[in-house]
């Protein structure tokens, strides 16, 4: 065999290998892509899930709440036995008609909260932009406050101005009844 079919196969054969690692590097950023977008996938799952979770609280709570003010001032009520237990009769119905998750899904969506994986970069991310938020709302309260503050010294100008006018308007018609009896006086005295 001549030393240029050797170069040759050995060079076939090292291309060859290095396809082949090349295609096994692209399948593991493929796996590692689609595990990746799975994941995110689950969180967003986990994130609705807890979104879920939070509003049934929230509103379980506030039936509880409405519940329990109702109760209390059913307590204070004075009055009519009957009309005592036919407000009970209603907020016992309101109570029975109330809906509360079994323990079972609070524990699975309490699980699913748990095992939500939150990342502190959004974390921050969400903490940096709450605080702009604010950062912006007190730079809107300051000037709406010094426009305020303008406002109110353009108002108290305008009514020096106004109490001016109106006391001009009286030296004025102090002056018009000086003159008139001025030129009485002076007619009588021709």
């Amino acid at each position: 065999m001549s030393n240029i079919s050797k170069f040759s196969d050995t060079t076939n054969n090292t291309t060859s290998e290095q396809l082949e690692t090349m295609k096994k590097i692209l399948s593991t950023n493929q796996e590692i892509k689609f595990n990746a977008s799975e994941m995110q996938n689950k969180v967003q799952v986990a994130h609705s899930a807890a979104l879920l979770y939070k509003e049934t609280v929230m509103s379980t709570l506030a039936n509880l709440t409405l519940l329990k003010t109702k109760v209390g001032q059913s307590e204070n009520k004075s009055g009519d036995i009957q009309s005592n237990l036919e407000a009970i009769q209603v907020l016992n119905q309101e109570i029975l008609n109330t809906y509360v998750r079994d323990v079972a899904s609070i524990k699975s969506i309490t699980s699913e909260i748990n095992a939500t994986v939150v990342s502190e970069n959004e974390v921050n991310a969400t903490y940096d932009q709450g605080l702009q938020g604010i950062q912006t709302a007190e730079e809107a309260m300051n000037k709406t406050q010094k426009a305020l503050e303008k406002s109110n010294m353009a108002i108290e100008k305008l009514k020096g101005i106004q109490s001016n006018l109106m006391l001009a308007e009286l030296m004025r018609q102090e002056t018009e009844i000086l003159i008139n009896t001025t030129l009485e006086k002076k007619q009588n005295s021709l």
